[in-house]
């Protein structure tokens, strides 16, 4: 029984750890996406990347070591238990009980333990994964572009040739753009980003393949508005398209800064509209 016990709590060690992980394991997948992200990098000038890569790949590689080290030491220290168990009883590792009911069991009820009590906080619009996965795709622009020029290759052929023409709702601030983009879209005539698309704006269709949201209960939006969105809720997201185009060159410390846009992305746009655009819509 002892023996049992002491399953349960190297079981419990280890997920608590694995827990406590998530932060090192977050901080390293960012550096990842982040040395991609400049590798990716066309326009910088060659010398500030080489520089650039050599900062962000000591970064990257001192985040790795970092999460080795941890991941070894909560395997030993759940570890420790089952050590001192087999070194009091004079038992070897291949005496112990290691495949038993009464084992799975154990080492289950540990694991289960922090997953309960995690799953009693307050639950938020978002998990932590998917914040990850939203900071990995839309704060590295070069990854997000490279998917849309992959996007465009595979299905631009199955598009329209030629642009065709498409209403842009735009307005202030709560002046009622989103309701008449819902009654619009409710048309069947005109296509919207909707947040099925998120986090991927800019490769819609390479998204759908993997992500197939249903209907989901409607939640109030982070403004405060009393808006309930919604997976499948449509949205005006087209603004991440110029982020990455433009790099944010429009985007001022307190305001946005009138800008043109020029012939190379104007085609950029009409061929995401395209791509965005269901056949059967304007």
């Amino acid at each position: 029984m002892v023996y049992y016990l002491l399953v349960f709590i190297a079981a419990l060690i280890l997920t608590v750890g694995l827990f406590l992980i998530k932060k090192s394991f977050f901080s390293f997948a960012l550096a990842t996406t982040s040395l991609l992200n400049l590798m990716l990098d066309t326009a910088m000038d060659e010398q500030v990347k080489h520089r650039l890569l050599i900062r962000t790949l000591g970064k990257f590689i001192l985040k790795f070591i970092v999460l080795i080290i941890v991941v070894v030491a909560i395997i030993t220290v759940s570890l420790i238990p089952i050590v001192l168990f087999i070194e009091y009883t004079g038992q070897t590792w291949s005496d112990i009980d290691s495949g038993s009911y009464k084992f799975y069991l154990s080492m289950i009820a540990g694991s289960a333990i922090p997953f309960l009590l995690t799953t009693r906080k307050k639950k938020k619009n978002y998990s932590d994964w998917s914040v990850l996965l939203h900071k990995m795709v839309m704060d590295n622009y070069n990854i997000a572009k490279s998917l849309f020029l992959l996007d465009k290759r595979i299905f631009k052929k199955k598009r329209a040739n030629e642009p065709e023409p498409f209403v842009v709702v735009s307005g202030l601030a709560r002046a009622g753009t989103t309701a008449l983009t819902n009654l619009l879209f409710q048309s069947n005539k005109f296509h919207s980003l909707s947040y099925a698309n998120m986090p991927f704006l800019l490769s819609v269709n390479l998204w759908k393949k993997f992500y197939h949201p249903g209907k989901s209960k409607l939640k109030q939006r982070a403004h405060g508005d009393k808006v309930k969105v919604g997976y499948n809720s449509v949205e005006a997201f087209e603004e991440f398209f110029f982020k990455v185009f433009l790099n944010d060159s429009f985007i001022a410390k307190n305001t946005l800064t009138e800008h043109d846009l020029n012939d190379s992305v104007f085609k950029e746009y009409m061929d995401y509209q395209n791509l965005i655009r269901p056949n059967n819509a304007s």
